[in-house]
């Protein structure tokens, strides 16, 4: 209901924590869908967050302008990334080398992925 009413509303942007609670790898909402892959004509635009991309649809992914990911400890993670496009297995086998930091790295649908973002704890 929440997305057929988004929507009809236009010009709206949601955030969507977890998107494993509302997808799974073989399906997704119909709605959800038509928000993923038609909203953007609508101005809508759909952030979604989820620690196990393994379990996402790839719809959710592949109509992404931007994927942002952090480390994956789960092999089926990893593999899900990969194939995905152009990111280097190197970006998805680093581990944090300090304590209290982390890193990232961005991949774009245009092909290019950034060097990792180290962040740093306190």
């Amino acid at each position: 209901l929440l997305f057929e009413w988004i929507w009809h509303r236009k010009h709206t942007a949601i955030y969507i924590d977890e998107a494993t609670q509302i997808s799974t790898s073989t399906k997704i909402c119909p709605s959800l869908f038509d928000l993923i892959t038609r909203g953007r004509s609508r101005g809508i635009s759909v952030l979604s967050g989820s620690q196990r991309p393994s379990g996402l649809k790839q719809e959710l992914l592949s109509e992404s302008e931007n994927i942002y990911c952090f480390q994956l400890r789960l092999p089926a993670d990893k593999e899900k990334v990969l194939k995905f496009g152009n990111v280097d297995a190197d970006l998805i086998e680093m581990k944090n080398d300090r304590e209290n930091s982390s890193h990232y790295f961005i991949y774009s649908k245009n092909g290019k992925t950034t060097k990792p973002i180290i962040l740093k704890g306190k």
